[in-house]
């Protein structure tokens, strides 16, 4: 009788942790109305830091990456 109370509740748990994961997947589901952010290319300029290009909501922008931050170089639009 032990044994069959004890699963019971492990099964138990179980289902609330999936439960618990199905709705934080649907909390946390951001559809296709968010903007997609694409690494074009990356160039290490130095130990810690790199240039890095990205395509942000329709604009290309170059970043400066180090260890202290992210910097905005320069933007322009894409085509």
């Amino acid at each position: 009788m032990l044994f069959i109370r004890g699963a019971g509740a492990l099964l138990f748990v179980l289902l609330l942790v999936v439960l618990a994961a199905a709705v934080l997947k649907r909390i946390t589901n951001r559809g296709n109305d968010w903007p997609v952010v694409k690494v074009i290319s990356r160039q290490k300029i130095g130990r810690n830091a790199e240039l890095v290009v990205v395509d942000y909501n329709k604009r290309r922008l170059l970043l400066g990456v180090t260890d202290g931050g992210v910097s905005l170089l320069e933007s322009g639009v894409t085509d």
